[in-house]
């Protein structure tokens, strides 16, 4: 199954806690009750989603499709806790099989080419034998070789290490693929991740799609020579911040953009996005007065054609059974991430997609990205979880 389970559950059991609530970062004796969360027994995560204390979980009290179809052993419609010990004890972590799921070459043979000209993604020698490498051009003939080229941060050890890959914010206009990377870095050093940074051609250099050739063209190079640098091609996580989470959501889920390099979204093991809140674009352009300079922004990036609109929509280009990865989907309290964010989890999960919406309240648009690995921080926190349930090789 592609779905990652143990993650999921875990994920869930962090709850969605509103300002104020116990155990909200900031709040009085939140740092005990986050410090537990990762030493309950199964018997305790139970009771704790068994609301009605029945000794059942119900649909309800286990949104989630596929993991409640999964526990329900004896398909009666409910959850026992005998049930959910022994999925536990059966699933200690996915189990995918790879082979079947994770072949590069798209459903369809992945060689359909898209409109426009398609920068060929550039195979690289070996690295040298240093912890960060830097402006390794990802396409044969760049058209700017700073904006097509990418950092590699490496950590300790011979690896093979399973590789993130963080796509910079900035508004589609702005950004560089070193902000905040060091101090990415080195919470995935404690945790055994390689950092891949990409840059990608910005506005008005290029306007939509340039910005996603790109971005595919950079996955896609890391996928085919990321093992020559210590990386694992076998686990790769795509993240982004704003824009970033965008073109993020947009790699995994639009399967022509990775298709023109043979490939698909089975090739990433899952997708974290921090408070993006251009999923769907024609309703952004659509809303009324007092979103005038999230319009005008758009339209410097992606036009006025509403058709470019729905093509850079990832929550429109979602689609079942082309091997889309699980997401996590993180945000902000501010209006237009939060409703976004819950739509595009909605339109995942309708497709048999894994999608799991989480709200931040404590933080703003930028201390989501800024403050990972501080303590305390939730964004880290659920972001942890993630990578560490597909932290060895399968």
């Amino acid at each position: 199954m592609m779905m990652q389970l143990p993650l999921l559950l875990a994920l869930t059991m962090l709850g969605q806690p509103s300002p104020g609530a116990p155990g909200t970062p900031g709040n009085q004796g939140a740092r005990g009750e986050r410090g537990e969360r990762g030493q309950r027994t199964p018997a305790e995560r139970f009771d704790r989603m068994d609301r009605n204390k029945d000794g059942v979980l119900t649909r309800d009290e286990l949104p989630r499709p596929q993991i409640f179809i999964a526990m329900d052993a004896d398909k009666d419609g409910k959850v026992t806790r005998e049930e959910a010990e022994a999925w536990g004890k059966a699933n200690p972590r996915s189990q995918r099989n790879r082979r079947g799921n994770r072949q590069g070459n798209a459903p369809d043979g992945g060689n359909a080419p898209m409109q426009g000209e398609e920068p060929r993604r550039r195979t690289t020698p070996a690295a040298e034998p240093t912890r960060n490498l830097k402006d390794i051009v990802y396409v044969e003939q760049p058209s700017n070789a700073k904006r097509q080229s990418l950092d590699i941060h490496k950590p300790d050890g011979a690896g093979p290490h399973p590789v993130l890959v963080h796509i910079h914010g900035g508004g589609w206009a702005a950004g560089d693929k070193k902000n905040n990377a060091q101090a990415k870095a080195k919470v995935l050093d404690d945790i055994g991740w390689m950092l891949v940074t990409p840059n990608y051609r910005l506005s008005p250099e290029v306007q939509h799609p340039g910005h996603i050739i790109d971005v595919a063209a950079a996955v896609a190079w890391v996928h085919d020579n990321i093992a020559d640098y210590g990386g694992d091609p076998e686990r790769i996580v795509v993240m982004g911040h704003s824009a970033g989470a965008h073109l993020a959501a947009l790699v995994a889920t639009d399967h022509e953009r990775l298709a023109v390099h043979g490939k698909s979204p089975r090739i990433l093991d899952g997708v974290i996005l921090l408070d993006g809140a251009a999923y769907d674009i024609p309703t952004t352009m659509s809303l009324p007065t007092g979103y005038e300079r999230m319009q005008g922004m758009h339209r410097r990036w992606v036009g006025n054609d509403r058709s470019d609109w729905i093509d850079a929509s990832p929550m429109l280009q979602v689609t079942a059974d082309v091997g889309t990865p699980p997401f996590l989907i993180l945000h902000t309290a501010r209006a237009e991430a939060t409703a976004i964010s819950t739509r595009l989890g909605e339109a995942l999960q309708r497709a048999g997609c894994d999608a799991l919406v989480l709200e931040c309240p404590d933080d703003d648009h930028g201390s989501i990205n800024n403050k990972l690995g501080q303590p305390d921080h939730r964004p880290t926190e659920a972001i942890r979880i993630v990578l560490e349930s597909i932290n060895e090789p399968k």
